[in-house]
This record gives C-alpha cells, structure tokens and sequence, in this order.
C-alpha cells in the first residue's frame, strides 16, 4: 500500500471496528465508512492498468450489511461516471489475534450480471493493516 492511502485504510478499519461492534449503526456512520471505503477503491484503480483513466467514482452505497464483532461485510453498488452502477463487495475482517484486512471486490467479471452478487469479480484489492 502507498502511504498516502494509510491514514484512509486506518479509518476503515476503525469505523468498521466501532459498526461490528455494536447491534445497530448510524446512516452517518455507514455512510462514513461507505466512503472512505470508496475513497481506498478509486485510488486503486488508478494504479490499476485496466481501470479507464476517463472513468471516475461518484458513490458507494451499501444496502447489504453483515456483521459480526471480528467481521463486517458490505454488498451494495457504486456509481460510475454518474451514469452507472456497478456491484462491489467490502469485507473486512478484524480481530485481536491478526491483523486486519480490507477486501475490495468491484465489477462483475463477463458482462451483464444476474441476481445476488457476482461469483467473479473483475477488481479485487486487499489491503492489511498495521
């Protein structure tokens, strides 16, 4: 991970420890996670050779939450080009025996998509913490 995305990814993992912890979460605390999370994702897509450097991101919006006091799973869309939505999955798994760690999966890989989220992904970033 490049430097700059380390103060971002130390958020996540906060926000996503306080929200697993707890029984109900905030539209405002969701929503802070959704985008720090979006922020992580479209700093790796720029680094990513595939990703068109004409497309940009303009929101991640969850509306599958699944959580566990060492697990947090997200499942919604993420516009792109304020045209478009596209699916993307967040997993972060936390605990006190490990590290924690951020998966990024975004794009259904070979076209169109049915129901329930893909089984292949055209993206998938993982990023650990400290």
């Amino acid at each position: 991970m490049e430097a700059p995305d380390a103060p971002i990814l130390q958020k996540v993992f906060v926000l996503a420890q306080r929200l697993s912890a707890r029984a109900t979460c905030t539209d405002t605390e969701l929503r802070e996670l959704c985008d720090a999370v979006e922020a992580l994702l479209a700093r790796a897509l720029m680094r990513d050779p595939m990703w068109p450097r004409h497309d940009w991101l303009d929101g991640f919006i969850a509306s599958i939450i699944e959580r566990s006091p060492d697990h947090l799973l997200l499942r919604g869309e993420v516009w792109v080009n304020a045209v478009r939505t596209e699916p993307c999955e967040v997993e972060i798994k936390l605990g006190e025996q490990r590290q924690p760690c951020l998966t990024i999966r975004f794009m259904a890989a070979g076209g169109p998509r049915r129901r329930g989220p893909p089984v292949d992904w055209l993206y998938v970033f993982e990023e650990r913490g400290a």
